[in-house]
């Protein structure tokens, strides 16, 4: 290129970026003039008060006069770059749109004629059992709310009229009409199960990804063996891999040998030195079909860059929604292992806010969207300013594209719509009044000065919610707070009030320091601490429990000199959900003949369950994260199968997922998770396929307390998880309720905490037991 031919394109360029920036500016100044205070804060992430002045301020003759005001009244030119950063991103997301576009139609084409259709056009959910999911991305109207939470509802498909016209040949040519001969004998798939199988089908041969987000319970395991089945019958080679929560990865096993056993399916788990030896034989021998493993080994390096030698046809998540960050590591690492498919299994491809979807579209389509994942991230974002003002523009902007997106990817059918002979599932919230022991802990908890400093503290310094899993293993004195509290302290807070509404005895309240300093004296006289240092031993004893304290005496001798420490009597019995499960119980088990599953989000209260189920004469299971994988399974059988076992406590994580449990028709919550989710996973191991009975699950609340809040939170959650793939009608509200979803961590719940604090105390409550038929 000549000298002259540079030049003239370096002037070009300038030429070019300068007419951008001029845009730019134009288009900036004429917002800061003429947009509603509301528009201000969702596209600026201002504060109220510099939302007021901006408006105050006007008019601005140019963006220069813009600035130098904004730098007056001390705003800032932040906002303004503020602005332009989200519309750019909007734009980015809008041109990215048009190239997901012409793959979305294809797929829309093939499925409305599954689905009995007009070619091209999808249905509106609620018109049509069978329809697809309404995606009018393009306009929004002001009809009155749909309640029904609509996925891609393939449900059922009649063959004879979608195959009657040219087109309708075309899009049925490589339908399943059939299960794959490969299957088990005796075997026999229901009709959505198929239909999932060619949507399966249908991604694989458009080499596209997708979510299978089937609520749970409707057989999403026996799903993907059928279409792993269906393409090896078909002359596809392997390998594939599926990772697997680890509580789950029995359960895959003996889903594979009772559904496809010609199926050569591999277990890659054990010690580091078992692993070792598993991946010589599989580099030695690559007959197999398939891989499974737990997101744990999966993720380490050794084993990763093992997985990632496999060249692995396609790759399946179970419990998907361990994807859902893509900021983690866990994230990035499963990211790294390449394969052509990606297939996530989750009971709701939405967890806690709409930048979590994106997680899981970015992981499932990275072509598509990693390029603008910087724009995605931006547009999607939760504004943290804006406070109660009902949200426009971008809220619902950020809706209708969160659909948009969603649409062709996943498929969700819901119990109601495909299991007409299911029974039904009853929610009961039952509340429990602490009584004058309990309340007087909650309140001295609430009348801390470590509380009432976290609540004096703006939202900004929000911790994230595991901070909080983190204090229950090391129980700490309350103590005055005359400096900021620190994250720890605001998850440190909300424990504690979260323990005082489980149980007294996750306190140490009954061994006083002078008893404990007696009992590191005597403890020291057995033989296993006679080397130990008495202060080492009392400085251990005082982080402890009740509950662990007297636990500890117990396990020596009835005559020993540390067992007359024990508490007398039985303490355990003495909490309000307890005396609530003392009602619940025998009538259930007794007059109902009902077995149950017991969940808590924590271990140590389970711990404090078991003498409970002792003292009431109740022969009971026990699985936590502690229980060993390979006695698992066993558990689980034992329960399903032996009668006599009435109850089954379980940890919510560690129960929760992937597991049958329909031997059970009772569920009760004894404490509920920030995330609602997690505990619908739990409550649908017994409501699911094959169970016989109407499920009934009992949510323990006690009164007056933090968790009022946190349910309140988990309503709001579920409220928004029905919107995200909603009519664009209820796109406004759906942004509402995001917002205030989004502050559903520990800031935000006790921010609740504290106007139910002050509505307590002047008399305006009003909480009554509730049942909710589902």
């Amino acid at each position: 290129m000549s000298d002259s031919a540079e030049d003239s394109y370096d002037e070009d360029g300038e030429r070019n970026n300068y007419q951008e920036q001029y845009r730019k500016e134009e288009r900036a100044l004429a917002f800061f003039n003429e947009a509603t205070k509301a528009e201000l804060l969702e596209l600026t992430g201002c504060s109220k008060s510099q939302a007021n002045s901006v408006i105050a301020l006007r008019p601005f003759d140019t963006f220069d006069n813009l600035c130098v005001s904004l730098r007056k009244r001390k705003i800032g030119e932040k906002i303004v770059t503020s602005y332009l950063t989200t519309t750019d991103a909007i734009r980015a997301v809008d041109t990215m749109l048009k190239s997901v576009d012409q793959v979305r139609e294809d797929l829309v084409k093939i499925l409305n004629v599954w689905c009995g259709g007009e070619n091209g056009k999808l249905f509106e959910s609620g018109s049509n059992s069978n329809s697809v999911l309404a995606d009018n991305a393009d306009k929004a109207t002001d009809e009155e709310e749909e309640e029904e939470e609509p996925g891609m509802e393939l449900v059922d498909v009649d063959v004879d009229k979608a195959s009657a016209t040219k087109e309708g040949k075309e899009a049925m040519r490589h339908f399943i009409r059939k299960q794959p001969g490969n299957m088990a004998h005796g075997f026999q798939l229901k009709g959505y199960q198929l239909l999932g199988i060619n949507w399966l089908a249908l991604l694989w041969r458009k080499k596209l990804s997708g979510i299978l987000a089937d609520e749970m319970g409707l057989g999403k395991t026996a799903q993907v063996i059928a279409f792993l089945a269906h393409l090896f019958e078909n002359g596809e080679d392997g390998p594939f891999l599926i990772v697997v929560p680890t509580s789950t990865l029995s359960n895959w096993q003996r889903e594979f040998e009772k559904f496809c056993p010609d199926l050569d399916v591999r277990c890659y788990y054990g010690s580091q030195a078992e692993r070792e030896e598993l991946r010589y034989d599989l580099d030695q021998d690559s007959t197999y079909d398939v891989i499974v493993t737990t997101y744990t080994i999966a993720t380490s390096n050794d084993d990763r860059k093992f997985l990632n030698r496999r060249n692995f046809k396609g790759i399946v998540l179970d419990e998907g929604h361990m994807v859902k960050n893509c900021t983690t590591a866990r994230y990035k690492q499963l990211m790294s292992i390449k394969s052509p498919f990606r297939l996530l299994l989750t009971g709701t491809p939405l967890q806690n806010n709409l930048q979590e979807l994106l997680s899981l579209l970015i992981f499932i389509m990275p072509k598509f969207f990693a390029e603008h994942e910087e724009a995605l991230r931006t547009m999607f974002k939760v504004k943290s300013g804006g406070g109660s003002e009902k949200s426009t523009l971008l809220s619902k902007e950020r809706i209708v594209r969160a659909r948009h997106l969603l649409a062709p990817f996943v498929l969700r059918r819901k119990k109601i719509h495909v299991l007409k002979d299911l029974p039904g599932k009853v929610e009961h919230v039952v509340y429990c009044d602490l009584g004058q022991r309990q309340r007087e802990l909650y309140d001295q908890i609430m009348k801390s000065s470590v509380f009432q400093a976290v609540l004096d503290e703006p939202s900004d310094g929000e911790p994230d919610a595991t901070e909080e899993a983190k204090v229950i293993a090391a129980p700490k004195k309350l103590k005055g707070a005359e400096k900021k509290p620190s994250q720890s302290e605001f998850a440190n807070v909300l424990m504690h009030m979260r323990k005082a509404a489980d149980h007294p005895m996750l306190f140490r309240l009954r061994y006083k320091d002078a008893k404990l300093k007696e009992m590191a004296k005597v403890i020291t006289r057995e033989l296993e601490f006679c080397d130990s240092n008495v202060d080492y031993i009392e400085e251990d004893m005082s982080v402890m429990t009740d509950f662990e304290l007297h636990r500890l005496c117990k396990q020596y001798k009835v005559n020993s000199s540390v067992n007359k420490f024990a508490l007398p009597g039985e303490p355990w019995m003495e909490a309000a959900k307890v005396q609530e499960l003392q009602k619940l119980l025998p009538r259930l088990i007794q007059k109902e003949n009902s077995r149950v599953l017991l969940f808590s989000q924590f271990t140590m209260v389970l711990d404090i369950l078991e003498p409970i189920m002792k003292t009431m004469g109740y022969k009971y299971l026990r699985m936590d994260g502690s229980s060993k994988l390979d006695e698992r399974q066993p558990m689980i059988d034992s329960f399903n199968d032996d009668e006599s076992y009435k109850i089954f406590l379980l940890s919510t994580k560690a129960g929760g997922f992937g597991i049958n449990l329909t031997g059970a028709n009772i569920v009760i919550m004894f404490d509920m998770d920030h995330n609602p989710h997690n505990d619908k996973q739990a409550e649908d191991r017994a409501h699911r396929v094959g169970q016989t009975r109407e499920v009934h699950v009992y949510k323990l609340i006690a009164r007056n307390t933090v968790e009022e809040q946190i349910y309140q939170m988990a309503k709001l959650k579920l409220k928004l998880d029905q919107h995200v793939s909603q009519d664009d009608a209820a796109a406004g509200a759906s942004a509402d309720n995001e917002g205030s979803a989004s502050s559903a961590s520990v800031a935000g719940i006790l921010s609740l905490v504290k106007k139910n604090w002050k509505a307590t105390h002047n008399g305006t409550t009003d909480t009554t037991t509730t049942t909710t038929r589902i």
